[in-house]
């Protein structure tokens, strides 16, 4: 980390930006004809299986009662609808997703002017980044992997018994002609391709977009971290003329702080919104499900790695925009306790006087109609149990 000429977003977040790119969701990529005609067939795969699930589940699972199937294949659904939305985003506002990586860019690339104290600071929150990349990289690769897996482990076992019939990655009832030829070979590989690459498509989604955020959210935290250290040391300094160049770079890098987190909260308001209304919904079917499958005495790996990713969806964004409010009440409060009581210059004062005034409101991640925090997930958690209960008392 000490070579700061590799301090570039695609070198520090590789993971992310692999996702993006093998999605063809990332920014950089031009909307050209060429991408068209690859969007369109990825988004083809996912509205096939998709309308397979909703097939199984209004004309096969509610009719024969079969509400596990049903939740089964519902939350293939909601993964579906998420992922789509999560894409569109990526498309609709590529523009300032490009700038906020571009200005984040530009901080890095003006960190040799920067002491080894804000260094440290900035340093440490690219860590911080790199571990939620981690982090959602092996949520998307084990949940993913673990539907193929154990579909492989089913047909590897019944041919060991010596009764070897093909397993679907998704358990789902087919219309007539396809449920009497899908077991025939060609057909079945046909649909277990069209399976893996919803997935593939879902891994990739995942890791791509879902630490984005998260990370551009560490980064307006660094920097307000950042300025609250240079809040705190300018009084150091005994001329007045470079007490007010110091907080006129510090007003400046509060403004900019102000444009990001907007940036953010333009891109990621509508999908936030989304993710905080579906997850309760996601948690409390999947919960469901766990808990009917183990009375069966079967153990659903998969859906429960998929629980851990619906609370992971909410409870990231929520920890991390709560953390962004935090760093924002430290500024302000090395606002106040900046020793300007100790000063009687009037300039400086005036200039303290207007940025309290700015910073009364701190700035967080907005979705339409709240903003996240941990009282939000909170509120999430609370959503999702009184959702089960009711399922659980209707069941």
């Amino acid at each position: 980390m000490s070579n700061t000429t590799q301090l570039k977003f695609e070198n520090l977040y590789t993971l992310s930006t692999w996702g993006l790119r093998k999605s063809r969701a990332h920014p950089e990529i031009p909307k050209n004809l060429k991408w068209l005609v690859e969007f369109s067939c990825m988004l083809g795969v996912n509205v096939y299986c998709v309308g397979l699930l909703l097939y199984s589940i209004w004309f096969h699972d509610i009719k024969a009662d079969n509400l596990v199937m049903a939740f089964r294949n519902m939350t293939m659904v909601i993964l579906a609808f998420i992922i789509n939305s999560m894409y569109f985003v990526l498309v609709f506002y590529q523009k300032p997703i490009k700038e906020i990586i571009h200005a984040i860019d530009e901080d890095y690339s003006t960190i040799q002017q920067w002491n080894d104290e804000e260094k440290y600071i900035l340093f440490s929150y690219i860590e911080k980044s790199k571990r939620v990349c981690k982090l959602w990289f092996v949520s998307a690769i084990v949940t993913s992997s673990l539907f193929p897996l154990k579909s492989i482990v089913l047909m590897i076992y019944y041919y060991a018994i010596g009764e070897f019939r093909p397993v679907s990655m998704f358990e789902v009832s087919y219309p007539s002609y396809l449920d009497e030829h899908k077991n025939d070979l060609g057909l079945f590989l046909f649909l277990y391709l069209m399976h893996i690459l919803f997935a593939i498509y879902a891994a990739a989604l995942i890791m791509g977009f879902e630490p984005l955020a998260p990370i551009f959210v560490l980064h307006a935290s660094a920097l307000l971290k950042v300025a609250s250290v240079r809040m705190m040391k300018l009084f150091d300094e005994r001329q007045v003329m470079a007490q007010i160049i110091q907080l006129k770079q510090i007003v400046q890098l509060s403004q900019h702080i102000d444009r990001l987190i907007d940036n953010i909260n333009y891109s990621f308001m509508y999908i936030y919104e989304i993710i905080m209304k579906f997850t309760p919904i996601a948690i409390s079917i999947v919960s469901i499900l766990v808990i009917e499958t183990l009375k069966e005495g079967e153990i659903n790996l998969e859906f429960i790695s998929f629980l851990g990713g619906c609370f992971l969806n909410c409870f990231i964004p929520c920890y991390y925009s709560d953390h962004l409010i935090e760093m924002a009440n430290e500024f302000r409060v090395s606002l106040y306790s900046c020793g300007w009581e100790k000063r009687g210059e009037t300039q400086p004062r005036r200039m303290l006087l207007n940025m309290l005034t700015r910073s009364s409101r701190p700035p967080a991640i907005h979705t339409m109609f709240s903003s996240l925090c941990l009282d939000a997930f909170s509120e999430v958690c609370r959503q999702a149990y009184t959702l089960f209960n009711l399922l659980n008392a209707v069941w």
